[in-house]
């Protein structure tokens, strides 16, 4: 089975329980938001970091959304 992969700032994290992403369309900002359950992130600043989504759906994607 090939699951989705998260990258924050260049680093594959497998530390995610659920992700949700949100397309709104008409010149609006895209959102993405995930559940990270590693403790080393609760007081991490991701501001401004580069955060990656891969769904893997069917086969391994090199582009992320």
């Amino acid at each position: 089975m090939i699951l989705p992969r998260v990258v924050i700032d260049g680093i594959e994290t497998k530390d995610f329980t659920s992700f949700t992403l949100n397309f709104p369309g008409s010149n609006q900002l895209n959102k993405l938001s995930v559940k990270l359950t590693n403790p080393d992130y609760d007081n991490a600043s991701l501001f401004g970091k580069d955060i990656e989504l891969y769904l893997n759906v069917g086969s391994i994607d090199t582009v992320p959304i």
